[in-house]
């Protein structure tokens, strides 16, 4: 370190310092190494207590660093390091002189020295000193670690000791602490009251100084407090700036976050647990009341700054305390970066830049080097790249016995940012310039005279093609010139190819890898423009397998348009051109020479990459500031796939410069990037058709030779006919891949028209050259509703007019050698449907007669002018879970042009498969209806024939729409009963009823299936026992003939598809005769009150034991129910 530590910050005034030095012949690699090691454990952890020990390590510090150890204690150097290799015992011994050496300087200050020895091979440590450490094995880390919290733990120990001492220290043993500058000031002083509390206060500060550097903040703090009490009574300024500067360090280490502290920590040994004391106040003088300092608050934010701020202004008025002042401003700065307080940390850093200070040369690069890093990281570029280039000056200022070539370029190169010149090659080739184009090229001159005073042309090469790229239109012709010069002489210079020439001492290994920096292509030697690749015929051209579906709609989503959104600029896709492997690729530009000088280029190639490619090299020779001169670049790709061109090389000067392609080098911006696809060589087909055609512009322009025929079909809707596609292999490749799509201009109508058969095509492949083959297509003239719509019911769909498509047949095939590119064909189609057969006006009701059908009407319409045959039937659906229908027999009729008839149809009920969990089926009315609504369109079949066009087609009823009448009739009754009697199955369809014992309890079990596909409740289960009369008419009043033990009515909230529920009760015939027992279930449409308690009695069925309560349900029940279903027929009981 030098006399002034620039780059110190508020924090290290809680770390120890400990200096690391190598000794012996240990290599500066090797000490690097282990230097790097030691400095990444930052803190020591006190076992047991919540003490953390802060290190920092240097490698050099100078005895006039330490000058003003005394006023501030971390300044000082309290531990020694030092790091040697040995592979003997005895050769430990001549390593103690050097130590020596290094210790001299510090020894009065040092509190402990340690030198850790690498790679002894003895295990004898008897026979060195107590201060030396073996570190044995490659693998060191771990007693390393071990020796250096052993060491640290030594420090720590002192620390503590001289803290303990200092607060246990009587008022009368109390010595004044001078710094540097006070010998002569206050050295006459007689004042006793004034000296003693002068001496108080300063001794507090060097208290507080032990306890930051112990790990003690909060006792730090409280110290510099009484301190600052007892200094500004007597006005001692410095020492007053040095404990307010305290106060702000022991605040910050004390709201330091865990994310800021180091990872890596030492664990010291359990010993210095013992050895730590939490001794406060030692109550020195009576003039300050201490207790009031007591485990003080870190201060806050503001208050850190302001009383920062107030110690520089007092290190302003000390006569000589310049050096802790300068410190000061950088710590300063330093902490008003951390609370982002730009403008403020400007004006601090300015105060350290403007403090009269004797400084070394050295202390002058570091201090503006400094100066140039702090302003980067506020974010003033300018600034940091002025201080940045005031350094290099200062590296090379004649003042300096060697000046410094190197670290002047590494301070130039650092102050390229801020003069906003941009080394990446992205805004290297842009070619923008953005600053101060006179400084820029001052700045850039200035490197390109201290790469030639380091010996090194390669770089100077380098600088000087980079100001010739960025500085082109801003340097003057005579400029221009003597750089053209200098090019060519530094070019002569080095060694190497000519893509990259090296200097010599980069020949000879002893370049620093720092220097380097990357070549800069001439891209205006000569100016390239109108780049294009040339592709090849249209009708030879290979296109991807995937360009199917790029050429289809831009987005297949709906348009939605918001006032809120941007406009959003869309990504156009780069066109990629595509050669044939083998086949001449040629690539014209035009070249231009901006300088003012002929420019004579030895080569121009193409360059390229992802395939093995032979350029043709091209010469030219261009006169001063001419142009455009139209060259052509021919080349050969000698593998397939894809292949980038990546620009093109030149050689001038005898040096090769690889230019990449950029946008401004080519005539349509949108190609970027250029992309090449090399293919190998592929078939060639010729089509040909039987369906009607005729002659006319092709829908694509890129496939004019090979697509010429458009083909014209009519067709009723529901009409089907059938065509052939003669294939023809003209080429030299079998076809062994074939895809055939159709597209349209509006996107839609594709699949309902068009179809071919897969296994008819894969059947027909491979075709070999010189062959042909057949494919047939079948188009279908497909109805077609309005979308998004279910019906007929949108107001703009008119059923009776026509519709159409406009599209291609694309015939994409390729060879298995080239599955990845293939040629296509385009057959141009034009399909017109008008209507035929349309059935509206549906209707479906139940048959009371047949409860497991269900009656089909709607009107048939023959929308066209001839007579039309209609034939239609129900089917059988033959899927495991669907209608088990049998087939009815068939309908037919005959409707006149223009004019309808209703047709009737029965159809079988059913209901949809109820699903395990219920969660996973058709659990919503919209899926449940289209699930119905497909199963009735499998069902009825419908065809018709029209007699005087010789057309014949079918029709569908895809526009019904069910509602909820049509849902109920279509489906089976939901509920179903079981019923047990005395335990016993009781079938109503077979049973003539059953026969108990007058005065005999029968058990009587009801149980209510749910078979619908969605559920059902509120429910009320009811069960009424009657006796017929001879007319005919039920007697429900028994007059105690009946007895029953439980409910005869029951209610249930809900029952879900596939589940039930069950009811029990007991009935006593107290007669004999005939008697029957009705059983209903019914579904109310609100919830119901609880059934009443059960009991026995004698009433009648529609009472339980409280008859009010139940009468008063009942008229609740009769204008909330929704639907009932009764058992039929009822259970006889016969009683004997």
């Amino acid at each position: 370190m030098l006399r002034i530590d620039f780059g110190q910050s508020l924090l290290d005034h809680s770390g120890v310092l400990i200096l690391v030095q190598p000794v012996g012949y240990i290599g500066d690699k090797r000490f690097k190494a282990i230097f790097d090691e030691i400095s990444t454990y930052r803190t020591a952890q006190v076992p047991n207590t919540t003490r953390t020990l802060n290190l920092r390590y240097s490698k050099r510090v100078s005895p006039q660093f330490i000058e003003w150890g005394n006023f501030h204690f971390h300044k000082r150097v309290l531990g020694l390091i030092c790091v040697g290799r040995c592979t003997e015992i005895s050769e430990v011994e001549k390593l103690e002189k050097a130590i020596n050496e290094i210790k001299n300087p510090f020894s009065a200050i040092l509190l402990n020295t340690r030198c850790f020895v690498f790679g002894c091979k003895s295990n004898d440590e008897s026979k060195i000193r107590k201060d030396f450490a073996l570190i044995r094995g490659e693998d060191h880390s771990e007693d390393l670690q071990s020796n250096l919290a052993e060491f640290v733990a030594s420090l720590f120990n002192v620390l503590e000791s001289k803290r303990i001492s200092k607060l246990s220290e009587k008022i009368d043993k109390i010595t004044l602490i001078q710094a540097p500058v006070e010998h002569e000031v206050f050295g006459g002083e007689n004042d006793s009251r004034t000296s003693k509390r002068k001496a108080i206060g300063r001794s507090k500060k060097y208290t507080g100084d032990l306890c930051m550097l112990a790990g003690l903040p909060q006792e730090a703090l409280a110290q510099y407090l009484i301190a600052g009490e007892h200094l500004r009574v007597v006005n001692d300024l410095l020492w007053l700036a040095g404990a307010m500067e305290g106060q702000c360090a022991a605040s910050l280490v004390m709201t330091r976050t865990a994310t800021e502290k180091d990872r890596k920590s030492l664990i010291l040994p359990i010993e210095c647990a013992s050895n730590s004391v939490n001794l406060t106040m030692n109550g020195l003088g009576g003039d300050v009341d201490e207790s009031k300092f007591r485990n003080p608050q870190a201060l806050s934010e503001d208050d850190i700054v302001e009383r920062l701020s107030e110690a520089l202004k007092l290190y302003n008025r000390v006569k000589g305390a310049a050096v802790v002042e300068t410190e000061a401003n950088l710590k300063f700065t330093r902490l008003l970066i951390i609370y982002k307080r730009r403008i403020e940390a400007s004006v601090a850093l300015q105060n350290s830049l403007s403090v009269n200070v004797f400084l070394t040369e050295q202390e002058k690069i570091q201090r503006y080097s400094t100066a140039a890093v702090l302003y980067d990281e506020l974010g003033f570029k300018r600034k940091a790249g002025f201080f940045g280039r005031i350094a290099a000056m200062q590296c090379v200022t004649p003042q300096l016995p060697h000046p410094l070539w190197l670290y002047s370029y590494k301070f130039l190169m650092g102050a390229l940012d801020g003069y906003r010149i941009s080394l990446n090659e992205k805004d290297v080739a842009t070619g923008v310039t953005n600053g101060w184009p006179a400084l820029q090229t001052r700045l850039l001159n200035e490197l390109i005279f201290t790469a030639r005073r380091l010996g090194d042309p390669a770089l100077a090469f380098r600088h000087i093609t980079f100001l010739l790229h960025t500085m082109y239109a801003h340097l003057s012709d005579d400029e221009r010139k003597e750089l053209c010069v200098l090019l060519e002489s530094s070019a002569k210079q080095c060694t190497g190819s000519p893509r990259s020439p090296k200097s010599p001492k980069e020949t000879d290994g002893q370049r620093i890898d720092a220097l380097d920096m990357a070549l800069v292509p001439l891209t205006k030697m000569p100016l390239v423009r109108s780049f294009k690749v040339n592709p090849l015929a249209p009708h030879m051209k290979p296109v991807g397998n995937n360009s199917a579906a790029a050429s289809g709609p831009e987005s297949a989503g709906p348009f939605i348009f918001s006032s809120l959104r941007g406009k959003v600029k869309q990504s156009k896709k780069s066109i990629n051109t595509t050669w044939v492997c083998g086949d001449i690729g040629q690539v014209s530009l035009d070249v231009y020479n901006p300088m003012p000088c002929e420019l004579r280029v030895s080569q121009m190639v193409l360059c390229v990459e992802g395939v093995e490619f032979e350029p043709y090299p091209t010469c030219l020779s261009l006169p001063p500031k001419a142009g455009p001169h139209a060259v052509m670049l021919l080349g050969i790709p000698s593998s397939a796939g894809p292949m980038r061109v990546t620009g093109y090389s030149v050689t001038v000067f005898g040096v090769e410069s690889t230019c990449k392609l950029t946008k401004e080098n080519l005539e349509n911006k949108d190609d970027f990037p250029v992309i090449v696809d090399v293919c190998p060589s592929m078939p060639l087909i010729q089509v040909s058709t039987t369906l009607p055609k005729v002659r006319c512009q092709p829908p694509d322009p890129d496939t004019a030779q090979s697509a010429p025929l458009v083909t014209a079909v009519t067709l009723y809707a529901g009409q089907s006919m059938k065509g052939t596609i003669t294939l023809e292999n003209i080429g030299k490749m079998p076809v062994e891949s074939l895809n055939i799509s159709v597209t349209s201009k509006d996107g839609e109508g594709v699949d309902e028209l068009f179809s071919f058969d897969e296994e008819e095509i894969k059947s027909k492949l491979p075709v070999p050259p010189g062959h042909s083959t057949d494919i047939t297509v079948t188009i279908t003239g497909a109805h077609r509703l309005p979308q998004g719509t279910e019906s007929s019911d949108n107001p703009s769909y008119d059923p009776a007019a026509p519709w159409g498509l406009t599209g291609s047949i694309q015939f994409r095939y390729s060879t298995a050698s080239n599955n990845h590119m293939s040629r296509k064909v385009t057959m141009a189609i034009d399909v017109t449907v008008v209507p035929s057969l349309i059935c509206e006006n549906y209707q479906i009701i139940e048959l009371p007669s047949d409860r497991s059908h269900c009656l089909l009407m709607f009107d048939a319409v023959n929308k066209t002018s001839n007579d039309m045959e209609l034939s239609f039937c129900v089917g059988n659906c033959n899927e495991s879970n669907s209608v088990e229908g049998e087939l009815t027999a068939d309908g037919s009729m005959n409707i006149q042009g223009n004019d309808k008839n209703r047709i009737t149809m029965n159809l079988p009920r059913f209901a949809l498969p109820v699903s395990i969990d219920h969660s996973q089926g058709v659990d919503t009315d919209s899926q449940r209806r289209a699930e119905y609504k497909r199963r009735v369109c499998e069902l009825v079949r419908i065809s018709w024939n029209l007699p005087a066009c010789n057309a014949s087609g079918s029709g569908n009823v895809e526009n019904l729409k069910l509602n909820s009448s049509m849902m109920q009739a279509l489906r089976p009754d939901p509920v179903s009963f079981g019923v047990k009697i005395n335990g016993e199955e009781y079938d109503n369809a077979t049973s003539s009823g059953i026969t108990i014992s007058l005065c005999s309890i029968a058990e009587l079990n009801v149980q209510v299936f749910n078979e619908s596909d969605e559920p059902h409740g509120p429910l009320v289960l009811t069960i009424e026992p009657y006796q017929d009369q001879a007319s005919g008419c039920p007697v429900t009043e028994l007059d105690g003939k009946v007895a029953w033990v439980g409910t005869l009515q029951v209610h249930t909230p809900e029952v879900l598809p596939g589940k039930s529920f069950c009811h029990s009760c007991s009935l006593m015939f107290l007669y004999e005769g005939q008697f029957k027992l009705s059983i209903s279930c019914t579904e109310t449409a609100s919830q119901q009150a609880a059934p009443s308690p059960q009991g026995t009695g004698s009433k009648s069925p529609e009472r339980t034991c409280n008859s009010e309560n139940t009468d008063t349900i009942l008229k609740g029940e009769i204008h909330s129910l929704k639907r009932s279903w009764t058992y039929s027929p009822s259970v006889r009981v016969h009683v004997v």
